[in-house]
């Protein structure tokens, strides 16, 4: 017993050192475990990723250090380590083997198609709201992800972990019925679309949510008036947008990590073949 300790205090591995493995562990398995999609994911991280970063170097350290699995401790943790990698593999590749790919193209064919529809949405969720109310609402498969609410310039509420048993009393603080809820759900899903913004504050334009790539999501950012020019041009030089049209326009916003906005390269040549007149 003695000898096997000065072995693997030789080594540099101790018991003690699972520790790691284990936190490695619980992290991955909740990360896989969380059913709001990538959104849910980045929301994770994003809040915990002063716990995960340095738990997932420490992990590595002691997996690397296993490599040679000179002692039975490092056997274990190698084959530890490699069933983890596997792990994080499906973490990061399955959900973005689902995706649908998006880019400017794409959605100015969609446009195109279902503009009508989604005019029609945004009319119908605003007037279900009450006069001052204002909402965020993102579905992913079937279920609430997102419900962002504003019941005044102050008061809102967030919430990416949708209870039933608090839907009524959500709703209502922005004057939706459980029947309105449900055709706005319908609508987006048989619009293959996946979220709205829609407010009595500023009539003007309302977003709809498109698609989520990776961690960032493309939408419509869509007005029931012409764009002044002054409102084209700001939009023209920020790379989250490419004004489609005077009534259009393409949104990209970034998540956690990739890229934050639309390429400027990809954006400069989609405008030079959709000019906004």
């Amino acid at each position: 017993m003695g000898n096997d300790k000065d072995t693997l205090k030789k080594v540099g591995l101790t018991s003690g050192q699972l520790l790691p493995m284990i936190l490695a562990s619980i992290i991955i398995i909740t990360l896989l475990r969380v059913d709001d999609g990538l959104f849910g994911v980045a929301l994770v991280l994003g809040l915990f990723w002063w716990l995960i970063l340095p738990v997932t170097i420490w992990a590595l350290v002691v997996f690397v250090r296993s490599v040679k699995m000179r002692t039975k401790l490092e056997k274990i943790v190698f084959a530890w380590g490699c069933v983890l990698l596997v792990l994080t593999g499906i973490l990061i590749f399955s959900p973005f083997n689902k995706e649908k790919p998006c880019n400017p193209d794409i959605m100015a064919e969609y446009c195109n198609e279902h503009e009508q529809e989604m005019r029609e949405l945004i009319a119908y969720a605003n007037q279900s709201l009450e006069p001052g109310k204002r909402m965020e609402l993102e579905f992913e498969k079937g279920k609430v992800s997102r419900f962002h609410i504003f019941a005044n310039d102050k008061d809102s509420i967030w919430s990416t972990h949708w209870d039933p048993a608090n839907t009524d009393s959500l709703m209502q603080i922005v004057g939706l019925d459980e029947g309105e809820f449900d055709n706005i759900r319908q609508r987006l899903k048989d619009m293959e679309c996946i979220s709205i913004e829609a407010h009595t504050t500023h009539e003007d334009y309302a977003t709809i949510g498109f698609r989520r790539v990776g961690f960032g999501m493309y939408s419509f950012v869509i007005y029931n008036r012409p764009m002044t020019p002054k409102e084209i041009k700001k939009y023209t030089e920020d790379l989250m947008f490419i004004p489609y049209n005077d009534h259009v326009v393409f949104q990209f916003g970034g998540g956690v990590f990739g890229i934050q906005t639309f390429v400027p390269d990809m954006k400069e040549d989609f405008m030079k073949r959709h000019p906004v007149e």
